[in-house]
């Protein structure tokens, strides 16, 4: 029954009635954009964003305070398992470095240490990694996605941490697209998108991209039930009609049906 939603012009929207209706929060901050929201439990919540933005609410999302922090990469993800333990992902561009960082906090954001950080520049031959996604099973299980995102055939790369994020490793590839979103279903599924949607039924050793017959192409979100089912965001670009779509499977990816038309809304 309670759910909330950001976006442009750092608007914060929630509902109490499953959606029926939604009311505008107040933001304390203007001037810096929003990425992600995460609630936690029908309370506490958490918003990242740009330039390093960090805001919680504790009562719902009635109030939003800001969290000062002494760093200021662009946030693109969040991933909290209870009210004090969470992940944060971004990254950072400069004339000469591309930074990727991932971040933790088990002080609900009052402290935050760096877990991975990966500097490249042209003078150290590093492959510039900027971290776009990341999730946790549990306090021990993690995955996060990086990639250089030079164009759109760029490769992905998943990490994944069986020790709650003291190490990160690189356990597998997709040589082909990058992917900007990440859901974990079980230790072995997963379901990403960014230019494509794409599974992995080995914990992100391997990426498939299903459904080349019925594409569910530029996939913004996804939202899965289990490995089977779920919802995305279908938002073909390309098509005449600049087609916005939820769209829902029922068989991992493979098919697709249309829910409901958004092309001819804002």
């Amino acid at each position: 029954m309670y759910g909330w939603a950001i976006g442009d012009s750092s608007t914060i929207i929630s509902t109490q009635n499953g959606g029926e209706s939604w009311f505008k929060q107040k933001s304390p901050d203007i001037s810096r954009k929003m990425r992600k929201i995460q609630f936690v439990n029908r309370d506490t919540g958490y918003i990242i964003g740009e330039s390093g933005l960090i805001l919680k609410s504790i009562n719902g999302g009635m109030n939003w305070q800001k969290i000062d922090s002494i760093y200021s990469y662009n946030y693109s993800d969040l991933s909290f398992i209870d009210e004090n333990t969470g992940w944060l992902c971004g990254s950072k561009e400069e004339p000469t470095t591309r930074t990727g960082v991932i971040l933790n906090t088990k002080t609900g954001g009052i402290r935050w240490s760096k877990q991975i950080e990966i500097i490249a520049n042209s003078f150290n031959g590093v492959s510039p990694i900027l971290f776009t996604a990341v999730d946790f099973l549990n306090d021990s299980l993690g995955w996060a996605l990086g990639s250089d995102w030079q164009d759109n055939l760029s490769p992905t790369h998943t990490y994944f941490t069986s020790d709650s994020g003291n190490q990160w490793d690189i356990i597998g590839s997709y040589e082909s697209s990058p992917f900007g979103y990440l859901e974990i279903i079980s230790r072995d599924t997963l379901w990403a998108c960014g230019f494509v949607f794409a599974t992995s039924v080995n914990g992100g050793k391997s990426w498939i991209i299903p459904g080349y017959d019925n594409f569910c192409l530029w996939p913004a979100d996804i939202t899965p039930i289990d490995g089977i089912r779920g919802w995305a965001i279908h938002n073909n670009i390309l098509s005449q009609e600049k087609e916005h779509k939820v769209v829902y499977t029922a068989d991992g990816g493979l098919l697709w049906q249309d829910e409901l038309d958004l092309s001819t809304t804002r």
